[in-house]
């Protein structure tokens, strides 16, 4: 408890009147609390008057002379005493608002409580340290994005076209500037090998002197084709496989694969689907690789030979 301030003696009956109406006469009632062993003891003579409560064992003793105390001083550092009575109870009540220089605020102390909200240098806040905590969001800087980067996605394909005459398949193929039209899956027309040529009858001469085609075109439907003249004439790279191809409505077969260096696929079967026993088969293989460049005899059975013996 920090020491008392100090008590004027002019008028200490005023305020004694005024704490005792609520904690009493501590002379005459006991007291609710023992007398701290720290309260200054009377500033009168020890050798001839005791004072009326304190422990005398721990009192700071009086710094006045034995003889020079006067009878007054006696009564007025009762009324002292007294008041330092009464001073820690009323302290207590919570009517008491004391000295704010040496009492503790009712609403504690804010440099050591905690508020009731917490101390936001320390307490987690509800929503989370932004700093720290994974936003429902993602952190927008490094985060996968939901679809793929568009430079290493794989372009759609177009749908496969459909041709109906020569001239659009010459012109998809790009025939005349040597077959340098655009076959990939994601070119105007989509993949070759998706094309609908099933209405096309025409097939003369569509890859003539395309010396850089080689496409995979087995899985044409070629049931509708009735000319197939120089079809592959001067194709020199090209060796893909048509054997699967239905030539049953081929009626001119003259020069077909001709200069078609590297082709050397055995199209025997052809003999058993060829209905035609008139079709010209001149020069059909010639300039090939075909291990025989014989033209195909359409009047025997079977029909051929076709690039093979």
């Amino acid at each position: 408890m920090p020491p008392a301030p100090e008590i004027q003696t002019a008028a200490p009956s005023t305020e004694i009147q005024q704490l005792r109406p609520q904690h009493g006469n501590p002379a005459t009632a006991s007291p609710s609390t023992s007398i701290p062993a720290t309260t200054a003891p009377s500033t009168g003579n020890p050798a001839t008057s005791a004072p009326s409560t304190g422990n005398p064992a721990t009192a700071s003793p009086s710094t006045e002379s034995a003889t020079s105390a006067p009878a007054p001083e006696s009564s007025n550092a009762a009324q002292a005493l007294e008041i330092q009575q009464l001073l820690p109870q009323h302290r207590k009540s919570s009517n008491y608002t004391g000295n704010p220089a040496t009492t503790a605020p009712s609403t504690g102390n804010p440099a050591t409580t905690a508020p009731s909200t917490g101390n936001p240098a320390t307490a987690a806040p509800s929503t989370g340290n932004p700093a720290t905590a994974s936003p429902s969001t993602g952190n927008p800087a490094t985060p996968t994005p939901s679809t793929a980067n568009p430079n290493t996605l794989s372009p759609t394909p177009a749908s496969p076209s459909t041709f109906t005459s020569r001239s659009q398949l010459e012109t998809a193929l790009g025939t005349l500037n040597n077959c340098d039209g655009d076959y990939s899956p994601t070119g105007p027309y989509g993949a070759i090998s998706t094309w609908d040529v099933s209405g096309v009858s025409d097939f003369s001469a569509i890859f003539l002197n395309c010396n850089a085609f080689n496409e995979d075109i087995s899985s044409w439907d070629t049931s509708q084709v009735t000319i197939s003249a120089n079809m592959f004439d001067g194709a020199s790279i090209f060796n893909a496989d048509v054997s699967s191809w239905d030539v049953s409505s081929v009626t001119d077969f003259s020069s077909m694969f001709n200069g078609a260096t590297f082709f050397n696929q055995n199209l025997n079967v052809w003999g058993f689907r060829i209905s035609s026993t008139t079709a010209p088969t001149t020069n059909m293989f010639v300039g090939t690789s075909c291990p025989t460049t014989t033209d195909p005899d359409l009047t025997v059975s079977p029909k051929g030979p076709f690039c093979y013996p």
